[in-house]
């Protein structure tokens, strides 16, 4: 394991559900430190970034937590698709799914700070800073606009790492302005069913409406129509 380098750690971890539990959170830090920064070969075996190879016996010698706490971050981390693991009979893959929300690639994630060599003019270090800051501005955009939908949805959630990453690897940055509207819309949909005394569907657990994209789905004009009073003349009556 090399010891070299460094990785971004994003605030959102604070809403983290297991961010209250000491060992999950030292554990999942230490799969982030782990975890190839770029693709690389491993005795034959190929470890894509934000992948790496290990066992039970030896995370609990790296992190002096015992095998069955081991275990137990493991099965969690599987449990809300933030980790996957591809065994044989000799090591364990592990794939930290939420990789690309902690880190960016290496071409864009160069430390602002490294010292300017002879050979690169400051006007390009320059740059490469401004560049990294904007995207790392973009970054944060991103992850603001859907922590304001997140918080704004009415239905049960079960955790901002699992709803976003899953969000990140089904869909387009271009989704996220079709959020709040859609959500806007399907809140009236709801109160106007209330109104007129009709059913109304309950919300879907989060990950579930973002799974069936539900920014998408259409609704039916439920405005009350007024009636005015029905009067003689409506049956053929006539008044004298």
């Amino acid at each position: 394991m090399s010891n070299s380098g460094w990785i971004k750690l994003h605030r959102v971890l604070i809403d983290w559900e297991w961010y209250k539990t000491p060992h999950m959170v030292q554990f999942f830090i230490h799969c982030l430190l782990r975890a190839n920064h770029e693709e690389k070969k491993w005795q034959g075996h190929l470890v894509s970034e934000g992948q790496f190879i290990s066992g039970r016996k030896q995370l609990s010698l790296e992190t002096g937590l015992s095998e069955q706490t081991i275990r137990t971050c493991i099965e969690r981390l599987k449990s809300t698709s933030e980790l996957t693991s591809k065994t044989t009979n000799k090591n364990t893959l592990f794939t930290i799914n939420s990789w690309k929300k902690y880190q960016f690639k290496e071409e864009a994630n160069q430390q602002p700070n490294q010292q300017v060599t002879n050979n690169q003019p400051t006007s390009n270090h320059k740059q490469e800073v401004k560049n990294i800051k904007n995207i790392e501005n973009k970054e944060n955009t991103i992850c603001q606009k859907f922590e304001d939908f997140r918080k704004a949805y009415p239905g049960t959630k079960r955790g901002y790492p699992e709803e976003y990453g899953n969000f990140c690897r089904k869909n387009g940055e271009d989704v996220l302005n079709y959020l709040m509207p859609a959500l806007k819309k399907e809140v009236e949909y709801k109160e106007s069913l209330k109104k007129q005394g009709k059913f109304c569907p309950v919300w879907k657990n989060l990950s579930t409406w973002i799974n069936n994209s539900c920014w998408t789905q259409e609704f039916e004009s439920q405005e009350i129509k007024s009636h005015s009073p029905i009067s003689l003349e409506d049956y053929g009556y006539k008044r004298f």
